[in-house]
């Protein structure tokens, strides 16, 4: 559980130290977020949008609505991990001792829960740095769906949900 709010809270803290003058800028994209993951049907919600325009930052004030619900999350960013090809890997990487689904799905317990995956852009063939993780990042997803409760949420920049085939088969809908 420690390190589960440690990857949340160093996620939120390595966004927010990239505020301008530490202001935050509230955004409504965070709250329809937040109720597309706790009020609907949808496996996986995304955040889309131009490179620069605050993805990050959506996602972070969604954790921390997520947070205040107490709803369990797992998070991680996707430009940052390297060497992952099993989705146990992945989460041995997160200093896990499992998957990140298989984790969150043992704290959620049947209740609603959320694994968060940021620069989904990363995977990218087209400019991304990390495509060989797709493996791991496709049972990821499998793992996620086996599991009711469990939502996904990502954020991809626009260019490569559309132009990278793959993100856009996953992001389609």
């Amino acid at each position: 559980m420690d390190r589960v709010h440690a990857l949340a809270a160093n996620y939120i803290s390595d966004v927010e130290g990239e505020l301008i003058h530490g202001h935050q800028i509230e955004r409504s994209e965070s709250k329809a977020t937040f109720d597309a993951l706790t009020n609907r049907r949808k496996e996986i919600v995304a955040v889309i949008g131009a490179a620069g325009l605050g993805k990050s930052c959506v996602l972070a004030q969604t954790l921390r609505l997520l947070s205040n619900a107490q709803v369990p999350l797992v998070v991680a960013r996707l430009d940052v991990q390297t060497r992952a090809r099993t989705s146990q890997q992945f989460g041995e990487d997160l200093n896990l001792p499992e998957s990140p689904c298989l984790i969150l799905a043992g704290i959620a317990q049947g209740s609603p829960c959320v694994l968060v995956l940021d620069q989904l852009d990363a995977l990218s063939t087209v400019s991304g740095r990390n495509a060989h993780l797709w493996t791991a990042v496709g049972e990821l997803l499998r793992e996620a769906a086996a599991y009711p409760n469990m939502r996904v949420l990502v954020a991809c920049r626009a260019f490569d949900a559309e132009h990278d085939q793959r993100l856009r088969r996953l992001l389609e809908d």
